[in-house]
C-alpha cells in the first residue's frame, strides 16, 4: 500500500511541477514527498516509483541538461484545457459557482505555472452568468430519465422585477423528456406530453426541483423528430413550422450559414443577393427579419412577409 501511495504522490508532483519546458530534480521530488506527503524515501525507491509510473502508461522524460524529470503525456494540452475553460467561462447559462468548480477541475490537469498563466492573463469577469446552480443536477436528472424512459418532473423559473430567477408557480410540471440540445449557446430540454400536443422545449438553466418520476413514458418516440424540431425552431421560439424563402445580401452569407447550416441551397439573384428556402418556425423568422432588416427580406409565404411588414409599422412610429 505504501508503495502505491508513493507512486500516486509522485504522479501528482510531476503533474503539478512540470510541463513541456519545466523539469524537477530528484532531490526536489524527495523534499516535496517529505514536506507535503510525510513520506521519506531513498533515491533508489524514487527511481523504482518512476519506473512503475512508466509501466502504468505514463511517459517520464529525463532531461540531462537540467538533470530533472518531467511528465510528458497529459490527458489534454495546455491549449485544449484553456479552450475548455474559456468555453465554460463564456457560457452564460453556467452559474459562476459551477463555472469556478469546473474550471478548477480542468486547470488541475495543468502544471502550477500553466494554471497561473490562465488565472493571470486569460480570465475576465462574465457579468451575464445566470444565478441557477442546479444546471448540472438538471442535466443529470434529464439524462437519467431519458435513458430509463421515465417521466420527469420540475418547476420552471422566469426573471421577476428584481431580476431574480423564481418559479412562475408552485405547481409541478410532469413531462416525458426526449433530448438535450444546445441552441444559440443555451441548453434546452426537448419534451413531449406537455400542455400542447407534440414537442415542446424548456431551458435547462431555468429548471429547478428536477426529479426522475417513477412513471414510465408512454408516448411513442422517434429521435429523428426531436432533431428536426431543434433545427427548425429558430431562436427556440414556439410556433408552427413553415417553409420560408429568404433573400439576403451576399455580405451576410456567413451569418446565414451560422444560423441555417451549410445545407441551404443558394440561388444567385443578382450581383448582391442570394435566395434560399428553409423550414423554420414562423415566430422565429419574423424575429430574425426584424433583427436583420437591412440585409434580409422574406419573399414568401405572403402571411409571414405581411407579419414582418405589420411589425415594422409601430417600430417606425416609435422613432418619429
Amino acid at each position: 500500500m505504501e508503495k502505491q501511495l508513493c507512486t500516486y504522490a509522485l504522479k501528482e508532483i510531476l503533474e503539478e511541477h512540470t510541463d513541456h519546458s519545466k523539469t524537477i530534480r530528484a532531490k526536489e521530488i524527495i523534499d516535496i514527498l517529505e514536506d507535503l506527503y510525510d513520506m521519506r524515501i531513498s533515491r533508489k525507491k524514487l527511481y523504482s516509483s518512476l519506473r512503475q509510473l512508466e509501466t502504468l502508461g505514463n511517459t517520464i522524460i529525463y532531461d540531462p541538461h537540467s538533470k530533472g524529470y518531467k511528465l510528458e503525456n497529459r490527458p489534454f494540452s495546455k491549449g485544449e484545457v484553456f479552450i475548455l475553460c474559456n468555453a465554460v467561462h463564456a457560457s452564460n447559462f453556467i452559474s459562476q459557482e459551477i463555472s469556478n468548480t469546473l474550471i478548477h477541475k480542468l486547470l488541475k490537469m495543468l502544471s502550477k505555472v500553466d494554471r497561473n498563466e490562465y488565472n493571470d492573463e486569460v480570465f475576465k469577469p462574465n457579468p451575464k452568468k445566470v444565478e441557477n446552480n442546479e444546471l448540472m443536477h438538471n442535466i443529470e436528472i434529464a439524462s437519467s430519465a431519458i435513458s430509463k424512459h421515465k417521466k420527469m418532473s420540475f418547476r420552471y423559473m422566469h426573471y421577476n422585477r428584481d431580476k431574480e430567477l423564481r418559479p412562475v408557480s408552485e405547481s409541478v410540471i410532469l413531462i416525458e423528456p426526449r433530448y438535450i440540445c444546445y441552441v444559440d449557446g443555451r441548453p434546452y430540454l426537448i419534451i413531449e406530453g406537455g400542455r400542447e400536443p407534440g414537442f415542446m422545449h424548456f431551458r435547462l438553466d431555468r429548471i429547478c426541483d428536477a426529479k426522475v418520476s417513477s412513471k414510465n413514458c408512454i408516448l411513442p418516440f422517434n429521435r429523428i423528430d426531436a432533431y428536426e424540431y431543434a433545427n427548425n425552431k429558430l431562436f427556440m421560439f414556439a410556433g408552427k413550422d413553415v417553409k420560408v424563402t429568404i433573400r439576403c445580401k451576399k455580405r451576410v452569407l456567413d451569418t446565414m450559414i451560422d444560423l441555417f447550416g451549410r445545407s441551404i441551397m443558394l440561388r444567385d439573384i443578382d450581383a448582391d443577393h442570394y435566395e434560399f428556402s428553409v423550414t423554420v418556425n414562423d415566430n422565429g423568422i419574423v424575429f430574425l427579419a426584424q433583427q436583420y432588416l437591412d440585409v434580409i427580406e422574406i419573399i414568401s409565404p405572403f402571411d409571414v412577409r405581411n407579419r414582418v411588414k405589420q411589425a415594422l409599422i409601430p417600430a417606425v412610429t416609435s422613432y418619429k
